[in-house]
């Protein structure tokens, strides 16, 4: 890695790291769930009900920002409905190896109830949209 993206690199982790855990969990999840369900930042129906499951903001427009971003943080996860219901917990592995880690937050735990339950909304909301369509 050449010296001037090393140096990009150590400015951008420092300064996530001072970034408020809960803001952290916020961009974390806002950005996995977009990436997730192929939703954007304009997708304000959605974005609401992942704020009201996981209690991330008092305003739902603040998380458009990190729907915005997730293309540049979650290029390989797949859409929900790739996802094997039998290996969700293998599924869950996977993403927290590829967390980078200026968006982690609390301890490794915590970071996994948080996917697990993030794509079990996703699988639900799927199951939803496909009854219905």
């Amino acid at each position: 890695m050449s010296k001037l993206k090393e140096l990009f690199r150590l400015i951008w982790t420092s300064l996530w790291s001072k970034t408020p855990e809960r803001c952290r969990r916020m961009c974390l999840l806002v950005s996995l769930y977009a990436r997730l369900t192929h939703s954007d930042e304009d997708n304000i129906e959605s974005l609401d009900k992942l704020n009201q499951e996981f209690k991330l903001s008092r305003d739902t427009n603040a998380l458009r920002f990190p729907a915005m971003f997730a293309p540049m943080v979650w290029g390989r996860i797949v859409h929900i409905s790739k996802i094997d219901d039998n290996r969700l917990d293998q599924y869950v592995t996977r993403i927290l190896k590829s967390i980078p880690c200026w968006i982690e937050y609390g301890n490794k735990e915590e970071m996994q109830q948080d996917i697990r339950k993030l794509l079990n909304l996703c699988k639900r909301e799927q199951s939803f949209a496909t009854n219905f369509s």
